[in-house]
Order: C-alpha cells, then structure tokens, then sequence
C-alpha cells in the first residue's frame, strides 16, 4: 500500500515531508492517496482493524459518571474534587481509582488541568493518603493493567480499563 500525504493539517510538516508542498492556508483535512484512490476527511479502515482502536470516543461517560457520582463532586470554580460521605466507606485502591476518574473527567469538561495523569506524591496530597501506602497500590494496578503510567511517570486510568474499574465497584457494592 503507497500513501502520499498531500495535505496535512494546518500546514504542518514534517521534515520527512518536506518535499510536499501544502497550500496556504490548508484546511483541516487529510487527503490520502492509497493505491490510486483519494480519501478526504478521514481514514478508511477494515472492521477488523478499526475494532482495535482505542479513542476518547470509546469513553463511555455515563459509566463514569455513575461511579463517581456516589462519592465525588467535581467543583469547576476550584478545580478541586470533593469527596462526600460514601468516599469515607472506600479502600484505598478505590480512592484512588475514583480520584483519577475524577480527574479524568475534569480533563473531559474543561477545568482546565494539564493532563489527568497524576505521580503518587499528587494523589497523597490531594485524597490525604499516605504515600507509603499510594505507592504499592498504584504499582500493583499497573501491573494487573488496570492503571497506565504515562512516560514522564504519572498514572492514568485508560479509556480501555473503566469497564474493569466499573466492576470494581460493583464488587464493593454487593
């Protein structure tokens, strides 16, 4: 399969590409040519392939919502969590699993943080754990997958994972 970009977004190139030219200005499009054939807008891919890939899209938000909702508030005017009273009941692995998801929803809405990955030392300071307890519980979730840890070592719950997360909870509240 031959692909040549000959638009890229905003005029972006490259320097692997440079030798294609992009008119000014250059919209927000990608145009493709895959074996003689030109695709606009977006990339075409078999429902196999397709079915591997992971987006924001994928997020599911209600299920989010639904297992925040019993323990957190999110206030946008602070950029804080709050946690309410059920948030006292939790383990420490589900405090944390709810703080990231909070944070991960806070990304989601605009409040305005950087990223919602978080390294321990954030998350004892914002939940009021020990760090010597955060620490062997963020390490054992990465190592069962249901955490990942970005390059720059900040933890993340992945779009792929909340469905585990959910049933975590579930778990707790049989």
């Amino acid at each position: 399969m031959v692909a040549r970009i000959a638009r890229f977004c905003c005029g972006y190139l490259p320097s692997r590409l440079s030798r294609v030219r992009v008119p000014s200005p250059a919209p927000l499009a990608l145009e493709l040519t895959v074996d003689g054939e030109i695709q606009r807008g977006k990339i075409k891919m078999d429902d196999a392939l397709a079915a591997l890939v992971i987006s924001e899209k994928k997020l599911d938000r209600k299920l989010v919502a639904d297992i925040l909702s019993p323990y957190v508030r999110l206030d946008k005017d602070a950029c804080s969590i709050r946690p309410l009273e059920a948030w006292l009941g939790l383990g420490t692995d589900l405090k944390i699993l709810v703080y990231l998801l909070a944070r991960k929803a806070m990304v989601l809405l605009g409040f305005g943080l950087e990223a919602e990955g978080v390294v321990a030392s954030e998350v004892a300071r914002d939940t009021h754990l020990k760090l010597g307890t955060i620490n062997p519980v963020l390490r054992k979730m990465y190592a069962e997958g249901i955490l990942d840890r970005a390059k720059d070592r900040r933890y993340f719950v992945p779009n792929d994972t909340i469905e585990r997360v959910g049933e975590r909870f579930r778990r707790q509240n049989i």
